[in-house]
């Protein structure tokens, strides 16, 4: 396989494996397979963002392992250190579902972040998007690059509402959600420890080109 060419921000890269045929509704094949792409960190880090395969469940669930414990209750606000099968499928269902892995171009099979777009079961015209980047590579912009690639993504496919929800304690998570239109719609639990946020798409002067 070629070796991707660097740029800055995001462009196509080279396509991912082989990935096995879904039965998606007409209309929405790309949903669940937008193109990889390399995107250029605000510290000249080039990393590698493409769609999950079912055979990218052993690199994320290392992944998990590696991820400390805050990281991963910020992600599932509970002490999850790994996948189970049914969660996988979730995440990679072919028409409610988007999963995006992040590696470095030069080692592919090392995930350092993902991120899941997942269509809410009784209004597919919104979604609910959650992140996890491993801790070396935290503060370093990748969250946000994930942000901007899945609210362009849904808001390519027409999607009205993009949600969030993130331990109530987890200050710099809304700060890095509201820089991206986010507001604080509700805590969704009786003690308050959990906040949710929504952005209504399609968002104003916001430009979303490249591949879709």
């Amino acid at each position: 396989m070629k070796e991707s060419t660097p740029v800055h921000h995001l462009a196509p890269a080279q396509p991912s494996p082989p990935a096995p045929v879904f039965r998606a509704r007409p209309g929405r094949r790309r949903w669940n397979r937008p193109p990889a792409v390399l995107a250029l960190l605000p510290d000249q880090s080039l990393v590698r963002v493409r769609t999950a395969v079912p055979a990218d469940l052993d690199a994320v669930q290392n992944l998990h392992r590696r991820c400390s414990l805050v990281t991963r209750h910020g992600r599932y606000h509970a002490a999850k250190s790994r996948l189970t099968d049914d969660d996988w499928t979730r995440l990679n269902h072919p028409v409610r579902a988007v999963c995006w892995l992040v590696t470095e171009p030069a080692h592919p099979g090392h995930v350092v972040a993902m991120a899941n777009l997942i269509r809410h079961t009784a209004d597919d015209t919104t979604a609910d998007l959650a992140v996890m980047v491993e801790d070396p590579w935290q503060r370093r912009g990748l969250g946000s690059t994930l942000l901007r690639l899945a609210l362009c993504h849904a808001e390519r496919h027409q999607l009205r509402q993009v949600t969030a929800t993130t331990p109530a304690t987890a200050r710099h998570l809304h700060t890095t959600l509201g820089a991206h239109g986010f507001h604080t719609t509700e805590h969704t639990d009786t003690d308050r420890t959990v906040t949710t946020m929504a952005v209504d798409l399609p968002r104003a002067a916001v430009p979303c080109g490249g591949a879709r």
